[in-house]
C-alpha cells in the first residue's frame, strides 16, 4: 500500500462494478408465484419446473400454495 502497488477498497459495490454489470432477469416462475397461487396452477403453466425450484430453495410448497423465498 505504502509503495502504490496496491489499492485499499472501501466501496465494494464502486469496485466491482468495474468488471461489469449483473444483469438482473426477471423469472417468469418466480413472478407468477408473487401472488401465490395454488400448486396445480404453476405445474400446469410451467410443470415439473416448480419442483427444481423447491429443491434450489427459490420457492417454498406449503399447503399446495407455493410460495416465493
Amino acid at each position: 500500500l505504502h509503495e502504490g502497488n496496491a489499492e485499499v477498497i472501501s466501496d465494494i459495490d464502486s469496485f466491482v462494478s468495474r468488471f461489469g454489470a449483473v444483469r438482473q432477469e426477471e423469472d417468469p416462475l418466480l413472478a407468477f408465484c408473487q401472488k401465490i397461487p395454488a400448486l396445480s396452477e404453476v405445474v400446469a403453466q410451467f410443470g415439473d419446473l416448480v419442483y427444481e425450484y423447491e429443491l434450489e430453495g427459490l420457492v417454498e410448497i406449503k399447503n399446495l400454495k407455493v410460495y416465493p423465498l
